[in-house]
């Protein structure tokens, strides 16, 4: 008798712990946001969640936004439904997000392009600009050439002030935002 329960206690074991461990595996760390930014090959590609002030949504499709921690990191969200956007009304409100994080690098040869196209960037990752009547008027008023040195010069100064030869952009690719009561 005694040898039919061992195993069967043995199995069970294993059973509820690989239900635990399941479980363990998709909760979220909670995470300052700042710590989140400096630490990000800590927390790449892992769950968590953070809090931040929306200082600005994607005017072209609402699909991104720019968060600002305490100590003024920038961490770009965009949602994992990628129909799903962004609500204006959360624009200078606190937030909550949970998803996963995923750290993208611009790379120095990067912006060595950018600034001999003279490209202007998205100040949420630094991807070009979308926005075509925004980058036309840059273009009308004349001082696209110039918006576009002073985004790369700002760039090379992160670079080298990090002591790294590119910049990090922190993603959360969020699976819930919120605003914080």
């Amino acid at each position: 008798m005694r040898d039919f329960f061992v195993p069967l206690f043995m199995v069970s074991f294993v059973l509820l712990s690989g239900c635990h461990h399941s479980k363990k595996a998709d909760e979220a760390v909670v995470v300052n946001a700042d710590s989140l930014v400096v630490n990000i090959e800590k927390y790449n590609n892992a769950k968590v969640e953070t809090e931040g002030t929306v200082i600005h949504i994607c005017g072209v499709d609402k699909k991104k936004l720019k968060l600002k921690t305490d100590d003024a990191h920038i961490i770009k969200v965009v949602w994992q439904d990628t129909s799903a956007v962004f609500d204006e009304k959360w624009y200078k409100k606190r937030v909550r997000v949970k998803g996963v994080v995923r750290e993208s690098r611009i790379s120095k040869e990067y912006i060595e392009r950018i600034k001999q196209n003279k490209t202007l960037l998205c100040h949420i990752d630094y991807s070009a600009c979308k926005d075509s009547s925004w980058v036309q008027n840059k273009i009308d008023a004349g001082i696209n050439s110039a918006y576009s040195d002073n985004q790369t010069k700002l760039l090379d100064e992160k670079m080298r002030s990090l002591n790294k030869d590119y910049v990090s952009v922190v993603t959360i690719v969020a699976e819930e935002c919120e605003l914080v009561k």
